[in-house]
Order: C-alpha cells, then structure tokens, then sequence
C-alpha cells in the first residue's frame, strides 16, 4: 500500500468528503420537498421502516451511533410525532420505539426523495465497479471495527 500524496489520493478524506456531500444533498432535497426531518432522523426512520419496536441500544448500534446522539435524536422525533416509546411486554423497564402513523406516512416520499440522490451519485458507473467499490468499503469498516475493539481494550496495535 502506498501512501497518498495528497488529499485526493487519501480514501479516508475521500469517504468523509463524500458523506459530507451526500449529507448535504439530502438536506437540500428534503428542504426543497418540505419535509422537516434531519438526515440523522431520516436514518432513524429508514431503519424503523424494516423493523420497529426496537430498543434505543439496537438503533444505536445499526446507525454507530453513540446512545446520547440516539437519545437526543428519538427525543426531537418524538416531539414531532414521528416515533413513540412502547413500554416492552416482556419487560417493563425496556421502552421499544414504533412509527407513528405520521412516520410510516412519510416512508414513500422520503425513500423517493433519497433515491433520486442515490441514483444521482452513482450515475455512470458501471455495476461491477459499485460491488468492487462496496467490498472495499466493508473491508475498510471491517478493519476499522476492530481497531475501534482493539483500542478499548488498550492493546496496541501492529500494522
């Protein structure tokens, strides 16, 4: 592996870029379509659509998010009617986190709207370099992940 020679040889630079600008177009996109929900709630949402009466811990941990940034972000969903805490049947001290029908009615023009961006990005590139390119991502999270798994346990690593 080589080093980069500059910012836009370095792929980690390149991948923040990257999330910064599709951040930024969701942003627009989502303004422009008078939708008032964040890109950091939107994921949220995304995820409550494939499976709600989820912990606050599991939204957390599929979005790698810390549980502050959860917290706060379920707190201003819940302000706006678009998710609410369930006390769980099981056990009463765990609260699960359903859609409301307002959230469940924004998932059609909301993944709509997010598609346009998608398919935006990914415009002239043939199929096998978007696979060749996920696998390389995975990897990168991957090996990120267990840098993340050796740094708390303070075990030094050796690259």
């Amino acid at each position: 592996m080589k080093d980069p020679k500059s910012l836009d040889e370095n792929i980690l630079y390149l991948i923040g870029e990257t999330a910064r600008l599709v951040h930024k177009q969701i942003t627009i996109i989502f303004t422009k379509r008078g939708f008032d929900v964040t890109a950091e709630q939107f994921g949220v949402l995304a995820l409550l659509w494939y499976k709600e009466g989820v912990k606050q811990q599991y939204i957390a941990d599929h979005l790698n998010r810390d549980k502050t940034t959860i917290t706060r972000i379920i707190k201003n969903m819940m302000n706006r009617d678009l998710i609410v805490k369930v006390p769980d049947k099981l056990d009463k001290r765990n609260k699960l986190i359903y859609l409301t029908p307002k959230g469940k009615a924004l998932q059609k023009e909301m993944v709509e709207s997010s598609g346009l961006i998608y398919y935006q990005a990914l415009q002239n590139i043939p199929p096998e370099k978007i696979e060749t390119c996920l696998s390389i991502l995975r990897q990168i999270m991957k090996n990120l992940q267990c840098f993340s798994k050796y740094n708390k346990q303070h075990i030094p690593l050796i690259i």
